[in-house]
């Protein structure tokens, strides 16, 4: 894990807003933290021996302990591997207002054993 202020992941955020535009700034932030929310599912899905909802709250909760804010489960259908998460106290919202942006972790759940298509993220209230 690397240890970082909360402004960089902003920064670069609008760094690429600046570069390439708000689209390709959302599909870049989606697709990487796609990959990286299904990894840390699936790693602790097999080190905790752990699945569905439960693999769900973990990573919400390392997500708080680590930084992005404080998750809260809104609605969660395992068995259609969707939810509605709200988040407060986002870097990401106290830096863009009470419509902020969060690309990385808005989009569909994908439980583990469903497929990995992407569908694109829609804009998130982060704060």
């Amino acid at each position: 894990m690397i240890i970082t202020p909360r402004w960089f992941f902003v920064n670069v955020q609008k760094e690429l807003e600046k570069a390439g535009g708000l689209k390709l700034a959302k599909e870049v932030y989606y697709r990487a933290g796609f990959e990286s929310a299904y990894k840390y599912c699936q790693t602790q899905r097999k080190a905790e021996k752990i699945a569905g909802i439960e693999t769900v709250q973990k990573y919400l909760g390392s997500m708080s302990i680590r930084g992005w804010g404080k998750f809260k489960i809104v609605q969660l259908d395992e068995r259609r591997g969707k939810g509605i998460f709200r988040l407060y106290q986002s870097a990401f919202g106290e830096e863009y207002g009470p419509k902020g942006r969060l690309f990385a972790t808005v989009g569909r759940v994908q439980w583990p054993g469903q497929s990995r298509s992407l569908s694109m993220p829609r804009d998130s209230t982060s704060k």
